[in-house]
């Protein structure tokens, strides 16, 4: 059994994907060199405090609970727990190519926010955080587990189900959890609205690559 999984990971993660994952360093290096000329600045900077100033304005003992509740779901050890779950269930069901997919899309939008974090070593906001945070600000290491396990699992899901009904629950459920861990970042003061707006593009982008192979991976078994 081992040996069919390991000869499955050799055949999704081939010279192609490792090509496109590649270019997609670079995407992610004209990104950070982006970040790094207009952080703070401008209308993003604008744009920055204008949405935490209103956040501040709204928070309330109640809603900073609930706040804190949601943000939790996106955090490492949460998202790292799930996925094993995941990939195991995945494994379990002889669904190799998800469980493959699944630790690509979450293990790679680990390593960017991580290495992203140290390069541009950006602030975070100060004033009203609800916790303390030992990290840099961009991006939103939250923000981006989030979207990479959630999209994943929104994408084995509407592959898996006929009814268009189930299908548009699936993905908006899947907006709004990725969307409510999100605010809730940025609501507690744990990141400017741009770390997670850049979360959501970078590993929107990855996880478009990570999907775009599964599929040619599973077409291409088909016709075998």
């Amino acid at each position: 059994m081992m040996r069919e999984y390991c000869k499955t990971a050799v055949i999704f993660f081939d010279r192609r994907f490792l090509f496109i994952g590649g270019a997609y360093a670079a995407f992610v290096v004209a990104v950070t060199a982006i970040a790094a000329v207009f952080a703070g600045k401008g209308v993003l900077a604008f744009i920055d405090h204008s949405f935490l100033a209103y956040a501040e304005a709204m928070q309330s003992e109640a809603l900073t609970s609930v706040m804190s509740a949601i943000t939790a779901l996106g955090s490492g050890a949460v998202v790292t727990g799930l996925s094993i779950i995941g990939i195991v269930w995945f494994l379990h069901r002889n669904e190799a190519m998800f469980a493959l997919a699944l630790f690509a899309s979450v293990g790679g939008a680990a390593c960017v926010a991580a290495v992203m974090k140290r390069i541009l070593e950006r602030p975070r906001p100060s004033g009203f955080l609800a916790f303390q945070e030992h990290t840099f600000s961009f991006p939103s290491g939250h923000a981006a587990l989030s979207l990479a396990f959630f999209g994943i699992l929104v994408y084995f899901l509407l592959r898996h189900t006929q009814q268009l009904s189930l299908k548009i629950c699936a993905v908006m459920a899947g907006i709004v959890a990725v969307g409510a861990i999100g605010v809730s970042r940025i609501y507690l003061g744990a990141h400017w609205p741009s770390d997670v707006l850049g979360s959501y593009v970078l590993v929107g982008a990855w996880l478009f690559i990570v999907i775009r192979q599964t599929e040619r991976k599973i077409a291409e078994q088909l016709l075998k």
